[in-house]
């Protein structure tokens, strides 16, 4: 039974033949094929060695930089350095909560630090008790502006707004400074197209 398996990368580390065509010391290669004979080896392009060449590249994780729970001077320099270099916001834990780091830099080998995770996206809020039933979709431009259509609209990405391919058949209406109960959500504009929810039939 061979300690490597197919797939597995594997350093160059020992020549133990007079193979003129061996790779340099420290390449790294890919095992296709296990062959087992008088002893083991493996088959990686289109050469043979014998385990004891070879070893294991242990290919890292990188780490979350949102899920990080452990004090900075405890982290390895890898992932300290991904901290550092970071260009959004840096939040530390103070005990009770995360707060972001409104100080220069990290400084403090001792504090918890990560990247602020990303808010979750939410859908807009739509009064659709309040909307005639005849418009039954309703999007938001890039601008802000929130509309309901009586079609289903496509979006414009170079102008930023929603469209309909029968526009002259297709009626909208700006709702977002008429109704009460309207929210834009924070989803990018052209991701934010809803249908009216269908009623249950009792």
């Amino acid at each position: 039974m061979s300690k490597f398996k197919v797939g597995d990368k594997v350093r160059f580390v020992k020549n133990l033949g007079d193979d003129l065509f061996s790779p340099k010391l420290g390449e790294i290669l890919e095992v296709e094929q296990i062959v087992t004979g008088c002893y083991q080896v493996i088959a990686t392009n289109g050469q043979y060695f014998r385990e004891e060449e070879l070893e294991l590249v242990e290919e890292k994780t990188k780490m979350d930089l949102t899920k990080i729970t452990s004090s900075f001077g405890l982290l390895d320099a890898e992932t300290q350095k991904a901290l550092k270099e970071y260009k959004g916001t840096i939040e530390y834990f103070d005990g009770e909560d995360w707060v972001d780091c409104r100080s220069a830099g990290i400084h403090g080998k001792y504090k918890t630090y990560r990247v602020k995770p990303p808010e979750p996206l939410v859908d807009m809020t739509i009064p659709w008790d309040a909307i005639k039933e005849e418009f039954q979709w309703a999007a938001a431009y890039e601008d802000g502006t929130i509309k309901v259509y009586t079609e289903e609209p496509k979006p414009s990405m170079e102008h930023g707004f929603w469209f309909s391919s029968h526009s002259y058949g297709c009626m909208c209406f700006r709702i977002e400074d008429k109704l009460t109960g309207v929210s834009r959500g924070n989803k990018p504009w052209d991701q934010t197209l809803q249908q009216r929810p269908k009623k249950e039939v009792k």
